[in-house]
């Protein structure tokens, strides 16, 4: 990572840890889907998201993935919430404020957006370089979905939407609604790995170790944040299962990523 994006990542993510810690430990705060703060923490999420990706992989891919998840999860949530396709018969509340087209507030394809960037992030960690892209989609896809099964009931439960007469998961959501979640997951990888081409990010494992593997700490930070959301809820049922369905793929992440860096290192002393 060039030194001032490097700057500007390491300032962003300690001004989200900070406002993490204020609000939460200091302050006592509840966290919420609304107000200043969280308007000012999302921009830092968003603001990482996009540092982290011109890095890894420059600017054409970076706006190629964001584009994609953009425009296909818009698209997938517009059907979902006018006709019920896809997910489910459901509706949104008025929590999340302005909505697109009248049916899908920003927030929602900003947030497919941010998680379909650490699951790119954590398939190209966990996977061999001789990986196929019929591969990657199917992982890169299971690791998006597996948000829905802790995103969802929380934000059920603290009533930013909710289906037309629940669901068999936790009596909330129905199951069709995960199978939508991989389908739009799929689609979206599928699209973005075949107009990227083959890709390499080397350069920024070799050189900047740390902030290559940064997505594995968001990705964990984050499903930290909505644990927190589910215990204040009273929703520890949620919190359980949602974490055994999440943490496989950070934890692969992880273990491709030392396994990579270890080969680099033995490569770089046998040279």
């Amino acid at each position: 990572m060039p030194p001032p994006l490097r700057r500007l990542y390491d300032a962003c993510l300690g001004l989200l840890v900070l406002s993490i810690v204020v609000r939460r430990v200091l302050l006592g705060a509840d966290l919420s889907l609304e107000g200043g703060a969280v308007i000012f923490q999302w921009a830092l999420v968003m603001a990482l998201t996009l540092i982290h990706a011109l890095a890894r992989s420059g600017p054409r891919n970076a706006m190629l993935l964001g584009l994609t998840a953009l425009l296909l999860s818009l698209a997938a949530e517009w059907l979902g919430a006018s006709a019920g396709w896809i997910f489910g018969s459901y509706e949104y509340s008025d929590l999340l404020g302005y909505r697109i087209a009248g049916q899908v507030p920003v927030f929602i394809p900003l947030a497919w957006y941010v998680l379909a960037y650490l699951s790119d992030a954590m398939t190209e960690m966990a996977l061999p370089r001789s990986a196929g892209v019929a591969a990657r989609v199917l992982f890169a896809a299971l690791a998006l979905t597996s948000w829905d099964f802790l995103f969802d009931p929380i934000c059920v439960a603290f009533g930013a939407w909710s289906w037309v007469g629940g669901g068999a998961y936790f009596g909330s959501i129905p199951i069709g609604n995960f199978i939508g979640w991989y389908g739009v997951s799929a689609t979206i990888f599928a699209t973005y790995y075949w107009l990227r081409g083959p890709h390499r990010d080397e350069r920024m494992l070799a050189d900047d170790p740390l902030r290559y593997a940064a997505p594995i700490f968001m990705h964990l930070l984050t499903a930290a944040l909505l644990v927190v959301f589910a215990l204040d809820l009273c929703r520890a049922g949620e919190a359980v299962v949602g974490l055994l369905v999440l943490l496989p793929y950070p934890a692969l992440a992880a273990a491709g990523f030392l396994s990579r860096r270890q080969s680099l290192r033995a490569r770089a002393a046998a040279a």
